[in-house]
C-alpha cells in the first residue's frame, strides 16, 4: 500500500510542475497555524479578524505563515480569508496554489484535502 501510495504521489510531481510535497505539507502547517491564531483572536476579540493581517505580531510570531510558500516563492497567488464563514465546515482560508486542488482550512478548524489526495 505505501508503495503505491508512494508511486502515486512520484507521478502526481511528474504531471504538475507546481506539486511539490513539501510545500504542500508547509501549506497545510501554514493553514494549521493560522486556524489556532484565528481561534485565539475570535476568543479575545469575540469576532473573526478582518483580514489575516491582524493576526500579526500577538496571534502570529512569523509574518511568513500568513503566505502560501508558492506565493512566496513567486508561484502562486495569496490566500483567501473568508470572515463571513459562520457554520463549522464552511471554507475559512483557502489555496489555491496546488496543482493538485484547493486546500480549504474550514471554520471548525479541520483542513480539506483535494479530492485526488484524500485517504
Amino acid at each position: 500500500m505505501v508503495l503505491l501510495l508512494l508511486g502515486y504521489f512520484t507521478m502526481q510531481e511528474r504531471r504538475d510542475p507546481q506539486w511539490s510535497r513539501r510545500d504542500f505539507a508547509e501549506c497545510q502547517l501554514h493553514l494549521r497555524y493560522l486556524g489556532q491564531a484565528i481561534d485565539s483572536y475570535e476568543r479575545d476579540y469575540h469576532r473573526l479578524p478582518a483580514n489575516l493581517d491582524d493576526l500579526r505580531p500577538q496571534y502570529l510570531e512569523r509574518e511568513t505563515v500568513l503566505r502560501c510558500p508558492l506565493e512566496q516563492a513567486g508561484r502562486g497567488v495569496v490566500y483567501e480569508y473568508h470572515p463571513e464563514a459562520a457554520g463549522p465546515d464552511d471554507d475559512l482560508v483557502t489555496c489555491r496554489n496546488h496543482g493538485q486542488g484547493v486546500l480549504v482550512l474550514q471554520r471548525n478548524g479541520q483542513i480539506r484535502l483535494p479530492r485526488v489526495i484524500r485517504r
